[in-house]
């Protein structure tokens, strides 16, 4: 099957798409096996530094001043857009993208990427002086945000399935 058409009127998001993946390009390579492979390597680039990045700013957010701290926040929050772009765009082509089984490789990757977000908001709390009602309200947050997630995936695979 081509990856190099979009069907009907397409939104923004796959405009946006059709411009970066060049489909009617010769950027990522002659013909469908190349554009394949390459599509395979941005894919491995990207889940390589959804687990690196976020542990390096976890670890290194702690020795920082305040005013770097507040940096690698805005960093971090735009690191992860692109995140929320890409799952809003397999959505939007059809791709299901609800969890049907917790494998121990799914459990681990999510553990990979949610635990450094946890040390990063404590190290951001720590170097910028937080009070501690304001630290409880971060994390209570955090929580109920987590706690959102992992219901609406219930919600999802139990509809899916149902």
């Amino acid at each position: 099957m081509s990856t190099s058409h979009l069907s009907g009127t397409p939104s923004g998001i796959e405009r946006l798409a059709a411009y970066v993946l060049d489909f009617d390009g010769d950027m990522y390579g002659q013909d469908e096996r190349e554009r394949t492979r390459w599509y395979e390597g941005i894919a491995l680039a990207a889940a390589v530094q959804w687990v690196v990045v976020p542990w390096v700013m976890a670890i290194t957010v702690w020795s920082a001043s305040a005013a770097t701290a507040h940096v690698m926040r805005d960093i971090g929050i735009a690191f992860l857009l692109p995140m929320l772009l890409a799952t809003l765009y397999v959505t939007r082509r059809n791709v299901d993208t609800t969890v049907h089984r917790w494998t121990a490789k799914r459990i681990i990757g999510t553990l990979l990427t949610v635990i450094p977000i946890f040390v990063f908001l404590a190290g951001y709390a720590h170097v910028t002086g937080m009070s501690t009602a304001t630290r409880w309200g971060m994390f209570a947050g955090a929580l109920v945000g987590g706690g959102s997630v992992i219901v609406t995936t219930v919600v999802a695979r139990r509809r899916g399935t149902s």
